[in-house]
């Protein structure tokens, strides 16, 4: 049974997560992606399929999602990526929510990596065998 839960309520939910616990989430990207040919771009939201090879293109992200990660191999060091020095509460106050996807895919065919998520995006919240479901 899936438990309601506001926006608002998403990041007390995901505070009560220890860094070693895994959870996982759904969200909705910023940019509908081509599972085939791998690109990506927010003009393509509002299309079903890729303008480029005509697969379905992938609008929500599945993530299996760790927190407080350090120094992990083959991915970018903590502080190094898109949002250079943003700590996690940073990220937080600007609606962010920065995690280690322990199942992103890398162009070195390696696995795991840091990501991003907009926290208003978030439609559902999987952990401690329960799942929350996002209402507006």
């Amino acid at each position: 049974m899936k438990e309601q839960i506001k926006v608002e309520e998403i990041v007390r939910q995901i505070r009560k997560v220890a860094g070693d616990k895994i959870f996982a989430m759904t969200y909705e990207r910023v940019a509908a992606k081509c599972p085939f040919c791998g690109k990506s771009n927010k003009k393509w939201n509002e299309l079903d399929e890729c303008p480029i090879c005509g697969t379905k293109l992938s609008k929500f992200r599945d993530a299996t999602c760790r927190l407080g990660v350090t120094d992990p191999k083959n991915c970018t060091a903590p502080g190094k990526g898109k949002f250079i020095g943003e700590s996690f509460e940073e990220a937080l106050a600007k609606g962010n929510l920065k995690y280690f996807d322990m199942n992103a895919e890398n162009k070195d065919e390696t696995i795991g990596c840091y990501r991003t998520a907009k926290i208003e995006k978030i439609k559902e919240i999987r952990m401690d065998g329960r799942i929350f479901e996002v209402k507006a």
